[in-house]
């Protein structure tokens, strides 16, 4: 897994969220909202695209399938598609993973 560190070292409020296999998943945060750097560490840690952050942070907090595909302009299908692909790279089977994963810590 690469190296985070610069993406927070100059921020107080860091969580660790889960360890997943040999990756550990650190999340910054400020206050009740993740922190402006929370995207790129996701990207570094995990490969995430800016569609596949997107789609994993709107379920983390609570939106739906349907609501995230609303948003998004895009089909239900195409979230799907996402969600797979975001569970292939942070090693979980099932939404309830990924958003306890994020959500315990980050009270989205």
């Amino acid at each position: 897994m690469p190296a985070v560190t610069s993406e927070f070292e100059a921020h107080a409020d860091v969580d660790i969220v889960a360890v997943v296999g040999s990756q550990l998943l650190v999340i910054v945060r400020s206050g009740r909202r993740w922190h402006s750097s929370a995207p790129a560490i996701l990207r570094t840690a995990f490969g995430l695209s800016t569609a596949e952050i997107d789609v994993a942070l709107a379920l983390a907090r609570g939106e739906t399938r349907d609501e995230i595909a609303a948003a998004r302009r895009t089909s239900v299908q195409t979230v799907r598609a996402q969600l797979k692909s975001i569970f292939a790279k942070l090693s979980v089977t099932r939404e309830i993973e990924l958003v306890t994963m994020f959500g315990e810590t980050l009270r989205l």
